[in-house]
């Protein structure tokens, strides 16, 4: 019994220092759990003040050609999974017809309010979503499905990774570049057969947008005589039958004139003016020309001795392209003339605004788009027009 007491008065204090404990534990839980709630439901009004500051996420729109894809509902899934990762609403969706190739689509999408207005499709829907967003302030993501992918191989932009392409599209960067604008003038009576008012639309009062390339010549002969279903199935190398079609044309004789120059009188196959220099296969037509510089590149082309000349002009071409630089003077503004052996000739030149006129009427194309005919055109730059999504871009 003793044994007892004696056990029960050594317990007690151990008893009451437990029960001492445990009030302060539990006391000590109590305190941080109010405390968690507390922030947590400081950090939820918080959320919820910043939400009510800040507007809602604008959905991105996408304005494609249903034609270049054999899966448009496919597409369309992948453009909502990627906006629904980046917490974005379901995109905007716009389809281009035979009468429309983007410029309606894309105004109605920036009246929509659409962050970014992203064309999937070829180097036409891109030219015609690029006109209207010129000057804008919309930004442009592009999704190359076409046969060149003539902006897309300039920005840097993969033609292969349908993935990637999305998500540099639906990126935050967008980085500026320039837009020429070309003019036809002394259209010969008759001369448009309705190719030009379907691909390139009215324009801004009678200037029309490019991104890449614009030519007079023998480059849009080769345009003209190439057609969709031939591309469809050959790619870019449906162009060299249209291209060896008018190969053999005679020369054209036309006056150019830069920046508000003397007129230089020449001989060519085709006049080009470049806002970027790079072309399929890994050719480089320009290789000083660099997108967001504010200048464009007038490039003179010329061959002669039949065949020889064309392949001297190739080779020549295909040698600027390894050494990334024309041969001659590389004076800054100054005209640079390249002879590729002696069969061709390259003539070019650095400017702002360019004059073309020639003494018969010939075809003009811009980025793969038909102009028409004309017996002349003027072309200028718009320096950082456009801002487009592309890798490595910074505001």
């Amino acid at each position: 019994m003793i044994v007892l007491v004696v056990c029960a008065v050594l317990a007690l204090p151990i008893l009451v220092l437990t029960v001492v404990v445990a009030v302060r534990r539990g006391k000590a839980e109590r305190e941080t759990a109010e405390a968690n709630e507390r922030a947590r439901l400081a950090d939820q009004e918080e959320k919820e003040r910043q939400a009510l500051l800040t507007p809602p996420r604008r959905p991105f729109a996408v304005v494609v050609n249903p034609t270049k894809t054999d899966d448009v509902t496919g597409l369309r899934r992948l453009f909502r999974i990627e906006a629904h990762r980046i917490g974005r609403p379901a995109p905007l969706w716009f389809e281009t017809t035979a009468d429309d190739p983007g410029r309606g689509q894309a105004r109605e999408a920036i009246a929509a309010g659409a962050s970014t207005v992203i064309a999937a499709g070829g180097d036409g829907t891109v030219r015609a979503v690029a006109e209207v967003l010129a000057d804008s302030g919309t930004p442009m993501g592009v999704v190359p499905m076409g046969t060149g992918n003539l902006l897309a191989r300039n920005l840097g932009i993969p033609l292969e990774d349908l993935g990637r392409q999305i998500r540099i599209a639906t990126s935050e960067q967008a980085g500026p570049v320039d837009v020429g604008w070309a003019r036809a003038t002394e259209v010969p009576p008759g001369a448009d057969d309705g190719i030009a008012t379907r691909e390139v639309g009215a324009g801004r009062d009678g200037w029309h947008a490019f991104t890449v390339i614009a030519g007079m010549g023998w480059d849009a002969d080769m345009v003209h005589e190439t057609r969709s279903e031939l591309k469809a199935r050959l790619g870019w190398f449906a162009y060299g039958f249209g291209g060896l079609k008018n190969s053999f044309k005679r020369r054209l004789p036309v006056r150019v004139s830069v920046d508000g120059g003397r007129a230089e009188e020449l001989k060519v196959r085709t006049v080009m003016v470049a806002n970027c220099g790079a072309l399929p296969g890994g050719m480089v037509l320009s290789p000083d020309s660099k997108f967001d510089d504010g200048v464009l590149d007038v490039v003179a082309v010329n061959t002669r001795f039949g065949l020889l000349g064309w392949s001297h002009l190739l080779m020549s071409v295909a040698k600027q392209s390894r050494t990334g630089a024309p041969e001659g003077e590389t004076a800054s503004g100054a005209p640079r003339r390249k002879s590729g052996l002696r069969g061709s000739e390259m003539l070019f030149q650095p400017a702002k605004d360019v004059r073309v006129e020639a003494e018969r009427p010939a075809n003009v194309q811009l980025d793969g788009d038909m102009l028409g005919t004309a017996g002349g055109v003027d072309v200028r730059v718009s320096h950082g027009a456009l801002k487009v999504r592309f890798p490595g871009a910074a505001e």
